[in-house]
């Protein structure tokens, strides 16, 4: 039985799909019809993990592109690609590694770039905001986040004692990546990354062990304090082996509440 939602479902059929649609098709796009999201279409086209902002960020960039003439997809074909089902708040979305290099990409840098692109657009979408209701004070606005990883197992994984100790000295790696209870990467772990995580990870792919990884950002209540205005988005990530019941997660506020509630609070 597939305890995955129906979001995680269409998220995991419909990009796989739109990736072997171009590949058979063998569609390109010029970088121009992208903003910000060329590289991470190369990296979905290659097969690489994307989050699913992501994806759906690539989709609408192709979108407005297939609305002019000579477009290479029509607005009916990627209308097929494009995600429907509506993700609980509480639903951390993820996406598979199929391959030892994918994961090391990702956790060596790759989370990174996702989640400032994040903040970079939610940041956008406040301003949007704040033309909508005609605030047009100049003030400063301060952008900052923290960063929260949580790790699940399946529970007949935990149960392998040989997979397990790969998986302990996995997370180790991946908990210094993610800097999380404030640790980081020395010079050293972060030069001979690849060399420490290799005959662990070929091992985990060649035992067929699904690893996965995904993360959903928060938004925080907003201040204004003098001339400046603090955003502060909080992310959580999930990074799962195999497929263990789904995380929820508790007091996560929508986006609109926490706008509507900054203009209740410091303009009303």
């Amino acid at each position: 039985m597939n305890i995955n939602s129906k979001a995680q479902q269409e998220f995991d059929v419909k990009r796989s799909a739109f990736v072997k649609y171009i590949k058979d098709k063998k569609i390109s796009f010029s970088e121009k019809i992208f903003e910000t999201k060329y590289r991470s279409f190369l990296r979905l086209k290659d097969g690489e993990p994307v989050q699913k902002d992501t994806y759906i960020g690539i989709i609408k960039e192709i979108e407005k592109s297939s609305k002019k003439i000579g477009s290479k997809v029509s607005s009916e074909i990627i209308n097929k690609f494009k995600l429907k089902e509506k993700q609980d708040k509480s639903e951390i979305i993820t996406f598979p590694f199929q391959k030892t290099s994918d994961f090391t990409n990702y956790i060596y840098h790759q989370w990174e770039q996702d989640q400032e692109e994040d903040l970079y657009n939610y940041k956008k979408r406040f301003l949007e905001y704040l033309r909508k209701i005609k605030f047009s004070k100049n003030k400063f606005i301060n952008v900052n986040m923290d960063t929260s990883l949580i790790s699940k197992c399946e529970e007949s994984i935990q149960k392998n004692n040989e997979i397990r100790k790969k998986l302990e000295n996995l997370l180790d790696i991946v908990t210094i990546s993610f800097r999380y209870n404030h640790q980081g990467f020395t010079l050293k772990e972060r030069t001979f990354l690849e060399t420490d995580t290799k005959p662990i990870l070929d091992y985990l792919f060649k035992e067929n062990l699904k690893i996965s990884i995904g993360s959903k950002s928060i938004p925080q209540p907003i201040k204004l304090k003098d001339n400046e205005i603090f955003l502060h988005m909080r992310f959580i990530w999930l990074i799962k082996f195999g497929d263990p019941p789904k995380v929820e997660l508790n007091n996560v506020l929508k986006e609109e509440d926490i706008f509507k509630d900054f203009q209740n609070t410091y303009l009303s």
